[in-house]
């Protein structure tokens, strides 16, 4: 119930009592009224109180990174680009991947995203990286920031056959571990 409505119930049933003949002296009406006054500062201090807060929620949810849906991650990694940056590509090292994920990251943390950075250990000994996303209709989504495509990954399958990419030849690519990192990058 919003203040007016309050403070005007208020002076409905002190002027309906004092229209009783007999029931309220001028004294006790006076003091009523004054009553109603003081009630109504204290509701208009509650209520800037209450607005205030409402507006430090909304600042902490808006600082709140989280889960994206399926359908807003599939836009963000189409549209951010890092798959463009032709800057972290060092040849085929470990650090040129995982730079990639780490931009990826970096730009999903910048719209709101909840993102993981994923190392797959493959049989050759090789840690490949990716990033995870946990959407709030699909569950866990990975995707290979190098090339904003996504991947599936599975212990103990071979990544090539789990994966439909042209000259993807290696022999050596099963999966041996997945760890997914709940971490971000300064």
């Amino acid at each position: 119930m919003n203040r007016r409505k309050v403070v005007s119930m208020i002076l409905v049933l002190v002027f309906g009592l004092a229209a009783l003949p007999g029931c309220v002296s001028k004294a006790e009406l006076d003091e009523c009224k004054a009553l109603v006054v003081e009630q109504d500062g204290i509701i208009g201090k509650q209520i800037v109180q209450l607005e205030e807060k409402d507006a430090q929620i909304e600042e902490l949810e808006a600082g709140i990174l989280k889960d994206p849906s399926y359908d807003e991650l599939i836009e963000f990694m189409i549209e951010d680009g890092t798959d463009k940056e032709e800057y972290f590509r060092y040849g085929n090292s470990d650090c040129s991947y995982i730079l990639y994920a780490k931009a990826f990251l970096d730009k999903a943390r910048e719209n709101g995203m909840k993102g993981y950075l994923v190392v797959a250990r493959i049989s050759s000994g090789e840690l490949w990286f990716f990033t995870g996303f946990h959407t709030v209709d699909k569950g866990w989504i990975y995707i290979l920031p190098t090339m904003d495509e996504e991947v599936n990954l599975e212990i103990g399958k071979k990544y090539c056959e789990l994966n439909t990419f042209a000259n993807c030849n290696l022999i050596n690519d099963k999966i041996e571990e997945i760890t997914i990192f709940d971490c971000y990058f300064s």
